[in-house]
């Protein structure tokens, strides 16, 4: 495997098209200063806020990821090659609450102003410049139901300071 390399924000549409990115459900990853977590995510954007390049994702209240992507920083966003199914299965699943899934996850997670993974073929290292709770009595009808049981997501965004790609 071909290391990764530091590669132009242009770039990114090399490597994937920006509507199919949460499509193939990156990992995203935050360090709250004291331990790294992971979590699979299928909502997300990428685009211009504030007049800065942003990527945004979107964690539900009841993960215990979003208590350490509250703290932190930084994140990272990360697109693994299909080979790697079971290691996003794995972080969709399983809860940092209860186990350690930066030592149990099959990835090799790298420290760096966010931590990510090292098998990755895209990633985006964001700084984070904002985040907010959904309001559910401010969505669309056919969207409350999303939030009737178990609360809302939280709205992380990003701006994209490192781009590694393959």
């Amino acid at each position: 495997m071909k290391p990764l390399k530091e590669i132009p924000l242009t770039d990114i549409f090399k490597y994937e098209d920006a509507f199919n990115l949460f499509h193939k459900e990156p990992i995203a990853f935050a360090n709250d200063g004291t331990r790294s977590n992971g979590l699979t995510i299928g909502w997300g954007g990428i685009g211009v806020l504030w007049n800065k390049h942003v990527c945004t994702i979107y964690i539900h209240e009841v993960r215990f990821s979003r208590t350490i992507f509250d703290k932190a920083k930084y994140y990272s966003v990360c697109l693994l090659p299909e080979e790697y199914k079971e290691a996003i299965k794995y972080y969709g699943t399983a809860s940092g609450r209860n186990e350690d899934k930066i030592a149990n996850g099959g990835l090799k997670v790298v420290e760096d102003l966010a931590p990510y993974a090292e098998e990755s073929r895209l990633v985006l290292i964001c700084k984070k410049i904002g985040q907010s709770k959904f309001d559910p009595n401010q969505v669309d009808d056919g969207v409350k139901d999303w939030y009737a049981k178990s609360g809302v997501h939280t709205i992380y965004q990003g701006e994209i300071v490192k781009v590694l790609g393959r």
